[in-house]
């Protein structure tokens, strides 16, 4: 963060050549924009830049929380940035019903062809030659993003990639200029919360996103604006006919780092009011990437 006693720099103070001149070259943009840090400071960069004429669109549907949705829209509106909506339902998609370890990338495919269709139909777009592009940065490459092929195939441009900013920069960035939350984790999509292989539904993942806003709730009582990153994963299921629903799932709440007693027992008595079975609560470090790293 940076230091009370100092003003933020503007942006065309930190914002390296490389990205002004892709955000230039590939104006205007249709950003598929999640709330997150990485589309966030995109459309930040962007809204700074003269000559940069950008429109941003957000898929809501299950496999997003709809406060992230809702948090997502306002934080659009609060800067005046048009914001175009496209509902995708990522489960009418086979591949990501079944949820191989390719799903990510089928999934991408469906929600980007669908942002592509909300932007060719949007009013500030419609009959012009625009950009459809992501908060993609460097540091993607290096695990594993089968969704980054499907982007590759969709020619989406991924401006703060092709600049060699990593997430790092990116928040150093962030911070520099007076972006607000540069210290924003990352919140990926519902769906990476089930074990490769096993089956999400719309319930289940309604369920999953009662429980981690709960979680949420509770540790920004006890960390204030710097929760540490959770994921809740559910690992197996318990045999039938035994549970049924959100309890059939066998589940463990993973927390970048060890919380209070009186905390962890709040935090399972939140994820139990969502329909789960009790977690287990598991001091990961890391938390990203778990299914990829444990296979």
């Amino acid at each position: 963060m940076i230091p009370s006693d100092r003003q933020p720099d503007t942006l065309s103070d930190v914002l390296p050549e490389a990205l002004r001149e892709a955000l230039f070259l590939a104006s205007p943009l249709a950003v598929a924009y999640s709330g997150g840090l990485d589309s966030r400071f995109l459309a930040h960069a962007a809204a700074n830049l003269e000559r940069v004429d950008f429109v941003l669109f957000h898929a809501t549907g299950p496999h997003l929380s709809p406060r992230e949705s809702a948090a997502a829209s306002a934080w659009a509106g609060e800067r005046g940035f048009a914001l175009g909506l496209a509902p995708v339902d990522p489960l009418v998609v086979p591949e990501v019903r079944a949820n191989g370890r390719e799903r990510c990338y089928f999934c991408k495919r469906a929600l980007f062809t669908a942002l592509a269709g909300a932007a060719a139909g949007h009013p500030l777009l419609a009959g012009r030659r625009f950009t459809l592009c992501d908060g993609s940065n460097a540091s993607d490459k290096d695990g594993y993003r089968p969704g980054l092929r499907a982007l590759g195939e969709l020619g989406v441009f991924s401006p703060l990639a092709e600049a060699g900013l990593r997430k790092d920069d990116i928040r150093l960035l962030a911070a520099r200029s007076g972006m607000d939350r540069p210290e924003q984790k990352a919140r990926p999509c519902l769906l990476t919360r089930f074990a490769y292989d096993m089956a999400p539904d719309q319930t289940i993942l309604a369920a999953l996103a009662r429980a981690e806003d709960a979680v949420e709730d509770i540790m920004a009582g006890g960390f204030g604006p710097h929760v540490p990153d959770f994921r809740l994963r559910l690992t197996s299921l318990r045999p039938l006919p035994a549970r049924s629903g959100p309890a059939r799932y066998v589940c463990e709440l993973h927390l970048e780092r060890p919380v209070p007693a009186a905390m962890e027992a709040a935090l399972a008595e939140a994820v139990a009011a969502a329909g789960f079975a009790r977690p287990k609560l598991v001091s990961a470090g890391v938390i990203s990437g778990y299914y990829d790293n444990s296979r």
